[in-house]
């Protein structure tokens, strides 16, 4: 089944997009090589990472109600975080946001029928198209794409999500 998944991914974003291996790192099977993938613009000087924004329409056609869903859970709450109840790293970013105070909405992938997999509806494979971010957790703060774990702790730790953050209504920070 992995070599089905990897095989599979290799046909969606081409196959020389992919790298069979490992990193320094951690170990994996498939991994997107970061040239091939867009990169966001910084939307402010205030953020340690690139932030996404994402169009409030979109074009669903092809895409129907995963899109749809993507769309109106980080359109309709500060902070959404698209986790699995396995990975340590989702782990530790919802750690994060409770020990600041942060409310997050918290959407377990392996817990929702079309979350994770293959199929080109399911909402890591969405995730990935519309972020270039192929891991969890994935953090959306105020309707822009954050990153994972790592952008998380370090704009916690720069103080960037607080500032983000704090001009928002109902967040008190």
């Amino acid at each position: 089944p992995v070599l089905f998944i990897a095989m599979f991914a290799c046909f969606l974003m081409g196959a020389s997009a992919f790298q069979i291996g490992s990193s320094s790192s951690r170990p994996h099977i498939a991994t997107i090589s970061s040239s091939q993938l867009p990169r966001a613009p910084s939307s402010s000087s205030l953020y340690s990472t690139p932030m996404k924004d994402f169009p409030a329409a979109v074009d669903t056609e092809s895409d129907g109600s995963t899109t749809d869903f993507i769309f109106s859970e980080i359109s309709t709450n500060d902070v959404v975080v698209f986790s699995a109840t396995y990975c340590p790293h989702c782990v530790q970013t919802k750690q994060l946001f409770e020990r600041m105070g942060i409310p997050a909405k918290i959407i377990n992938l392996d817990k929702i029928s079309n979350g994770l997999g293959p199929a080109k509806d399911s909402v890591a494979v969405k995730l990935l198209e519309l972020t270039g971010q192929r891991t969890v957790p994935n953090v959306f703060v105020l309707g822009k794409h954050l990153g994972g774990n790592d952008e998380a702790q370090d704009a916690a730790r720069s103080g960037a999500l607080k500032q983000m953050l704090s001009n928002t209504n109902g967040l008190a920070l």
